[in-house]
């Protein structure tokens, strides 16, 4: 590794996961080398690997002894819930983009505690959203509610668990959840990652209200988010297309991965 560049390790080397590594390599390349990747399907991981030039980790145990500057985590939400603590313990910095993880109270203790005795943090992407820098800023300013719709072609939304198995319809639009942020992500774990990203920015995975609408024919995912509070009413709307080989999730998601990376290389952060 050169001495002057930070080394990451990317686990899940699907769409995601691969968009992430080419941005690394090609677009961050001055501040940044991948030392290994990691998947489940070990066959993924070696073709990506391949590909780039770099490492395979065969297991957690093999990820940390890379001892890199960055984990980053394109994976799944039990990713997180069964390495981000242990990653962290060893003192080093992870990015995630599942944020659904924590949604669990629990876990999210274990986080914080394993980064208070190292020094090392979990950073959230924002994934297919943005505003956060605005959601951040209005708790301080007497934040009431905060509410996000989801809307996306019931392709997106079919084989989520509060779906029992059932596939959506193919002819008309439907309200199809509504509750809260914990609420969704339970039954909606990869698909309303956004949702627990806006609750820990704002008012916490209770109090943060969800719909999820699904609507035939729709070419993108809509999330509509509004904030409200004695500052007045904040409103944002993002439109974005799938991911072309992850209907469930959206390249922004792993384009944010980058811009966060980029973020922690510069002098002024924006």
């Amino acid at each position: 590794m050169g001495s002057d560049k930070k080394s990451v390790v990317i686990i899940g080397c699907g769409v995601l996961g691969s968009i992430i590594a080419d941005g690394i390599k090609d677009k961050l390349g001055k501040f940044y080398e991948i030392a290994a990747v990691f998947d489940g399907q070990q066959s993924r991981a070696e073709k990506l690997a391949e590909r780039l030039g770099v490492g395979v980790a065969l297991s957690p145990e093999e990820i940390i002894a890379y001892k890199p500057a960055y984990v980053v985590e394109a994976a799944s939400k039990e990713v997180v819930e069964s390495m981000a603590c242990d990653i962290l313990k060893a003192g080093i910095d992870m990015i995630i983009l599942s944020v659904g993880a924590l949604a669990d109270s629990g876990l999210m203790e274990n986080i914080k505690q394993a980064g208070s005795e190292s020094g090392a943090k979990l950073h959230v992407a924002s994934g297919a959203i943005g505003g956060f820098d605005l959601m951040r800023a209005v708790r301080f300013g007497g934040l009431d509610e905060a509410e996000i719709q989801t809307t996306k072609n019931p392709h997106s939304l079919n084989g989520a668990p509060y779906l029992g198995g059932t596939d959506l319809p193919e002819h008309q639009e439907q309200l199809v959840f509504k509750g809260s942020s914990r609420e969704a992500i339970e039954g909606f774990p990869k698909n309303v990652n956004v949702a627990v990203s806006m609750a820990v920015a704002t008012l916490g995975v209770d109090e943060t209200k969800v719909k999820i609408n699904s609507c035939p024919g729709l070419k993108t995912n809509i999330h509509d988010i509004r904030l409200k509070g004695d500052f007045g009413e904040i409103e944002i709307k993002v439109a974005v297309k799938p991911s072309e080989g992850n209907a469930k999730s959206s390249t922004l998601a792993a384009w944010s991965v980058l811009a966060l990376l980029e973020k922690m290389s510069q002098t002024i952060m924006l």
